[in-house]
């Protein structure tokens, strides 16, 4: 079974419980009434991950106007819907299941059965693979985004993978496209990079002065 227990903020640790064996009955556990209320929790790799450390007010602008950029651009052009936080994924061949920061489903994926959503718009879990996913890094992530998830995310099939560090002065978006071995970071041109998945090119600024976020589209 799983090791893992996550200990919080507050020196308090959350039991998992011993039926946990793999991706299948954790999913059981993570959408009934047990699992814990706030933060995220995920499964990859053959553990369970928690973090209940609440996100700083820069982290959640971040993906606030990475959601509105990506939303706005796809419903321009019919592209399909985004997703934000909150709802969790799971690819059962890849044996992962995970709440990212954001995630994009083409039409055509989700009419081809690539994703499905067992429930309609009653589901709390996508199955399947979406197009693209958002991990904005903190300081209780950055191991599990620099480097857990970018193997987990390539080895379920993920066309790309959208990285933000908001850790850093200046953060940039990063966008890794999947490869038959790897991701590969898409390459920045005066921090513009391009996404093959939405057909757009995407670049995030920060005012220094007021850390104001601004996320900017272009064809």
């Amino acid at each position: 079974m799983p090791t893992v227990v996550s200990p919080q903020q507050d020196g308090s640790q959350v039991l998992i419980p011993e039926w946990i064996i793999d991706n299948t009955s954790f999913l059981r556990w993570a959408v009934s009434d047990d699992a814990p209320s706030r933060g995220k929790i995920g499964y990859f790799q053959h553990q369970v991950w928690i973090d209940q450390t609440m996100e700083t007010a820069f982290h959640n602008c971040i993906k606030s106007e990475i959601a509105f950029a990506v939303t706005l651009w796809a419903r321009q052009h019919n592209l399909g819907h985004y997703f934000v936080d909150g709802m969790m994924f799971s690819c059962p061949e890849a044996d992962l299941s995970t709440e990212p920061d954001g995630m994009f489903v083409l039409n055509g994926s989700k009419a081809s059965g690539k994703v499905w959503l067992e429930k309609g718009k009653h589901s709390s879990v996508l199955f399947g693979v979406p197009d693209m996913v958002l991990e904005v890094v903190s300081k209780s992530s950055k191991k599990k985004d620099f480097e857990t998830l970018l193997e987990s995310y390539h080895q379920a099939g993920i066309s790309e993978y959208w990285l933000v560090n908001s850790l850093v002065s200046k953060p940039a978006l990063c966008i890794y496209q999947h490869n038959a071995k790897e991701y590969a970071a898409v390459q920045s041109q005066s921090g513009w990079v391009r996404s093959e998945v939405l057909g757009a090119s995407f670049r995030l600024t920060v005012d220094q002065s007021t850390d104001q976020v601004l996320v900017e589209c272009q064809p």
